[in-house]
């Protein structure tokens, strides 16, 4: 005896649902595109000079649009991973800058904390890596360890050859 299970059902309602977070993607896309745009050229000074709490604001709206960007690219990667079209696209990067420019985005939440964080880096030669997608593993790692840490804790990143490297 078999049992024959309809899958069908659960097959549209996941094309739906890739369909569904392409679209809406795609669609946040250009207005936080704007967003960003508006408030580059608002920090830039072209429209005027700003007052000291105004920068501030505005930094925060830039940081925080900067966050749906990625949580917006990150969504349109699920459903290029559920279609199978996702691509990885390797070019030659600086690892050590990736870890910096994870740092930075963090630094308001490192300062709030008052962690230390401890940097040693080896001299490294440019690899080849997909550097968005680097950028997200660097952020994740070193964001779950400041949302971890106690106040005043130490955060120490290493990045160094290996025996297999040299």
């Amino acid at each position: 005896t078999g049992v024959a299970v309809d899958v069908s059902k659960h097959k549209e309602l996941a094309k739906a649902k890739t369909d569904f977070v392409t679209i809406a993607s795609h669609q946040l896309r250009t207005p936080l595109s704007i967003i960003k745009w508006y408030v580059d050229f608002l920090l830039s000074g072209d429209a005027g000079d700003l007052a000291e709490e105004q920068t501030k604001y505005l930094e925060e709206v830039y940081g925080s649009n900067e966050r749906l960007i990625n949580l917006v690219s990150a969504l349109l990667d699920v459903s290029r991973l559920d279609l199978g079209t996702f691509a990885i696209e390797p070019e030659p990067i600086k690892i050590n800058k990736v870890s910096d420019a994870a740092l930075l985005k963090l630094k308001k939440e490192i300062e709030e904390k008052k962690i230390t964080v401890d940097k040693k880096y080896d001299v490294l030669p440019f690899i080849n890596l997909d550097p968005r997608l680097t950028q997200i593993v660097f952020e994740n790692i070193i964001s779950n360890s400041v949302k971890y840490a106690e106040e005043n804790a130490l955060i120490k990143i290493e990045i160094k050859k290996t025996e297999k490297d040299v």
